[in-house]
């Protein structure tokens, strides 16, 4: 197993990896450039996926590339890229609707039984919910599609389920 697992990963890479501060360091600057370009357009941001047209203006001479690959570095955290491309108003209509299908799942929650379409999908959006937050604070989430896929597809399960919900409780009433 030891020789399968040295085979399977750099260990050399992984060395170097753990052993420098050069991701931090990027992450620091990111950070910094992403409040310099909020600082300057604040509610209507720079412009769906301008970052990168930007960021080298912002980065003050800084290095922004990445310390192993090479490539210069793009957002990586979803909620501040939304910010800095679409602005405030971008970041409050996608939170909006973010909190409005969080809502609607715990009502839905309270309302559903055990078996088949019950709890369990809420629970399991919950969890899926969970795992995307986690992605969108380290990546962008706009280049990763599958995961969007999966966890806005829950949504949409749930939100239907909630929307039967309201028109059977309409009827019975």
């Amino acid at each position: 197993l030891g020789p399968l697992y040295s085979k399977i990963v750099d260990i050399e890479n992984v060395i170097l990896r753990v052993s420098s501060t050069g991701p931090v360091d990027s992450r620091i600057e990111l950070y910094r450039i992403y409040l310099s370009m909020i600082k300057e357009k604040p509610i209507m941001g720079l412009g769906f996926a301008n970052f990168n047209n930007y960021a080298a203006e912002y980065s003050k001479g800084k290095s922004i590339v990445n310390f192993i690959t090479g490539d210069v570095l793009s957002i990586h955290d979803t909620f501040f890229g939304i910010f800095v491309e679409l602005g405030g108003l971008g970041l409050i209509v996608f939170l909006s609707m973010l909190a409005s299908i969080f809502w609607k799942s715990f009502i839905l929650f309270k309302h559903l039984g055990e078996g088949f379409l019950g709890r369990e999908i809420v629970i399991a959006f919950w969890g899926l919910g969970i795992v995307y937050f986690l992605n969108a604070f380290l990546i962008d989430m706009k280049f990763h599609q599958i995961q969007n896929v999966i966890f806005y597809m829950m949504a949409g399960i749930v939100s239907g389920l909630y929307q039967r919900r309201i028109r059977y409780e309409k009827c019975v009433k």
